[in-house]
């Protein structure tokens, strides 16, 4: 199961016409289960390919299979034990785990297809101890219980013994909030040895998110004050300083931020950082959305609700919210009005610092 515990999105579209149809080969995985692609497939790809990701230790780019990443990776995946053919190989030994060097061997295959590397590379990082015909490692307490490296696929496309996965990659902080996110595309291989339900990865690349927009309108502004603007374009400057603050009396429920494109775009979700993050001050004193109607150019829409509405300040790239649609939407424009909202310990303008519309 996903970690989307920081959204709880509306498993309704209010609208039953999205205006949206699968091209050829292309097949919608949020919410649905495909023959070609089952949950528990697509469990373990997004654990793997997430992972892998976060090993690579590079945002943005085209993820290099090095030794080095796949020793950080299979280290992970030994020492989390989220994949139960991975689980199962491994043996417990109180707060230790170990596994045979023939498992590790058929580790390293099932990930790259290619042979396990050296002994001194995989004991490099001082990790894993190698002794008697077994790796051996202690359970980890670090980075990895804190921070969530997250894949979610949003499309397949099976030709031959080639997969290729498309989606969304993002960091979850605990379970409560999550970081910018980056779209990936993933080629992976057959391969009759895996124990990553039959495949391995040829290839992973990761790229900033398409930000294009026509504009971005909202139904009311509050007025400059003390040389700050609040226009709607500073939800989308990625500058935490600045936010789309409602200029409507009260909370401003009802009012709306509207993203409108040159054309059609096939939109997978958004992703909500409420609040003022200026700093703490801006952030305790002003108010904040809870909960939204989110609506298309076709006038069908969905619910997104945020649980983090109220939390402690902490950093802004840790406190995202977002939501995944149960089906990619073809739209012009994205709307977000605030159907709900609590006010600051001074003002209650209501206040929306970035808003990542995920496509």
């Amino acid at each position: 199961m996903k970690k989307i515990a920081f959204i709880l999105a509306s498993c309704l579209m209010l609208s039953l016409t999205l205006g949206w149809a699968p091209a050829t080969d292309h097949v919608d995985l949020l919410g649905t289960q495909d023959a070609e692609l089952t949950v528990t497939d697509r469990e373990v790809f997004e654990n793997v390919l997430g992972k892998l990701w976060w090993c690579s230790s590079s945002p943005a780019g085209d993820v290099v299979l090095t030794e080095e990443v796949q020793v950080r990776l299979i280290q992970i995946l030994l020492n989390d034990g989220s994949i139960p053919a991975v689980k199962a190989m491994t043996r417990q030994m109180g707060s230790s785990f170990s596994v045979s060097d023939g498992d590790m061997a058929r580790l390293f295959d099932s990930l790259t297809g290619g042979p396990m590397p050296a002994e001194e590379v995989i004991t490099g990082e001082g990790y894993l101890t190698h002794a008697g015909g077994q790796y051996t490692g202690p359970y980890a307490t670090g980075d990895m219980a804190i921070y969530y490296p997250e894949a979610d696929i949003t499309g397949v496309t099976v030709a031959g013994d080639t997969m290729t996965l498309q989606g969304f990659m993002h960091i979850s902080y605990s379970i409560d909030y999550a970081e910018s996110f980056y779209k990936f595309e993933a080629l992976l291989q057959k391969n009759a040895n895996s124990v990553f339900n039959g495949y391995s990865v040829a290839s992973l690349s990761v790229r900033e998110l398409d930000r294009s927009v026509r504009d971005i309108t909202a139904s009311s502004v509050l007025a400059p004050q003390s040389g700050n603007t609040y226009v709607p374009g500073n939800a989308f400057d990625q500058n935490f300083a600045t936010a789309w603050v409602e200029g409507e009396s009260g909370t401003g429920v009802g009012s709306s931020i509207t993203f409108s494109f040159d054309g059609p775009e096939t939109v997978y979700g958004v992703s909500v950082l409420p609040g003022y993050w200026k700093n703490q001050d801006t952030y305790q004193q002003n108010g904040r959305p809870t909960d939204f109607i989110i609506s298309f150019s076709d006038g069908s829409f969905t619910a997104m609700y945020l649980i983090g509405s109220e939390p402690e300040y902490g950093t802004a790239e840790e406190s995202y919210e977002y939501v995944l649609f149960d089906r990619p939407v073809e739209t012009d424009s994205v709307t977000l009005t605030i159907t709900g909202a609590v006010a600051g310990t001074r003002f209650e303008d209501t206040c929306i610092t970035e808003i990542q519309i995920l496509k």
